[in-house]
């Protein structure tokens, strides 16, 4: 090989090496929240299933007060849509049980 080739060859590894990591590197941060709000959420999660809810269609806000916490499940775009939009999950924050679940508008 010559020394160009091998010139050559260099850069394009090292070039196609770059393009590869910053491909990879790209993402989209969907959420973030404290690790601890994650509790909330688990809790919430048995009230939604016998709901039957698809979380995956909704957004979560999770509202915390001196001592509850309400886990909220909104649906992206709520205008024009009647009767109950969203639902709701409340909980005692000192022994961790669900005060009450209801639909929400």
């Amino acid at each position: 090989m010559t020394r160009r080739s091998i010139i050559r060859s260099v850069l394009i590894l090292v070039l196609g090496c770059n393009r590869a990591i910053a491909q990879h590197n790209s993402f989209e941060e969907k959420a973030r929240f404290p690790g601890s709000s994650l509790k909330w959420i688990h809790i919430a999660e048995k009230e939604f299933k016998k709901r039957q809810l698809d979380v995956d269609k909704y957004t979560v806000i999770i509202v915390e007060e001196d001592s509850s916490v309400t886990v909220i499940l909104e649906p992206p775009e709520t205008d024009g849509i009647r009767g109950p939009v969203g639902y709701e999950v409340e909980i005692c924050k000192k022994d961790s049980r669900v005060i009450g679940s209801y639909y929400s508008r």
